[in-house]
C-alpha cells in the first residue's frame, strides 16, 4: 500500500469531516482539562486513564468510562474495557502526584495508547495516533480477522503510515494530529462496518 491509499481517503472528506477531524484532539484536550478540574485529579492521570481504556472500546464509551472513574475516584462499576486496562486506570488514579514526571507516563505504554496520551495532553503532539481503524483504512480493510479480532501489527507494517500521515500533514499546512483526526474521521463515516469499534463491551 501506499501514500494515495490515504490521499484518496482526503479526496471523500466533506467539510464536516475536515471541521470535526481537526478539533477532534483540540476538543478531546478541553473536555479533559475539564475533568481535571472537576474531579481533583491532574491533567496528566485524566489522560492517562481515557488513554488506557481506550484499546477496542468505542470513543464515546471511552469518554463515559473515564470520566465515570474519575468521578467516582477509582470506584465505579460497569467500566468496559479489558479487565488488564481497567487496573492499569484504577492504578493511575491511585498515584500520589508529585513534582517528579513519569509516574502516569511508565502505565501508558503501547504503540496506540502512548500516542494518544501525549495527544489528549498536548494536541500538537507530533506522532500520528495509529489504531485499528487507521490501519485499515491504510491496508484497506485488512485490520480485523473474521472473527473480528484484530490483526497483530508490527512497527514494520506502521511505519508507512506514520510517515503517510506527516506528509500529507505537512502538504496541507496542517498539523499532525487534525490529519490523523480527518483521516480517522472521514475513514469511519465512509466504511459502516468500521464505524464503531468492535462491539465487545456492551
Amino acid at each position: 500500500m501506499s501514500i494515495q491509499v490515504y490521499r484518496d481517503l482526503l479526496q471523500k472528506a466533506d467539510a464536516g469531516d475536515i471541521e470535526q477531524g481537526r478539533g477532534w484532539y483540540k476538543s478531546a484536550h478541553k473536555k479533559v482539562l475539564a475533568l481535571a478540574s472537576a474531579s481533583g485529579y491532574t491533567v496528566e492521570q485524566v489522560a492517562g486513564v481515557v488513554a488506557v481504556l481506550s484499546p477496542m472500546v468505542e470513543w464515546n464509551l471511552n469518554w463515559k468510562s473515564a470520566e465515570r472513574l474519575c468521578r467516582g475516584k477509582g470506584k465505579a462499576r460497569g467500566v468496559p474495557g479489558f479487565s488488564a486496562n481497567r487496573s492499569k486506570a484504577k492504578a493511575i488514579l491511585a498515584l500520589k502526584i508529585t513534582e517528579k514526571t513519569g509516574e502516569v507516563e511508565s502505565h501508558v505504554r503501547g504503540p496506540k495508547v502512548n500516542p494518544f496520551y501525549h495527544s489528549l495532553l498536548d494536541p500538537n503532539y507530533p506522532k500520528p495516533v495509529i489504531d485499528t481503524q487507521m490501519i485499515a483504512a491504510f491496508y484497506e480493510g485488512v485490520a480485523y480477522r473474521d472473527d473480528l479480532k484484530p490483526v497483530a501489527q508490527s512497527e514494520k507494517r506502521k511505519a508507512p503510515i506514520y510517515a503517510a500521515v506527516k506528509t500529507l500533514a505537512k502538504e496541507r499546512s496542517w498539523t499532525v494530529a487534525e490529519m490523523q483526526g480527518v483521516l480517522w474521521i472521514t475513514f469511519k463515516r465512509v466504511n459502516g462496518k468500521y464505524a464503531d469499534q468492535l462491539k465487545l463491551f456492551k
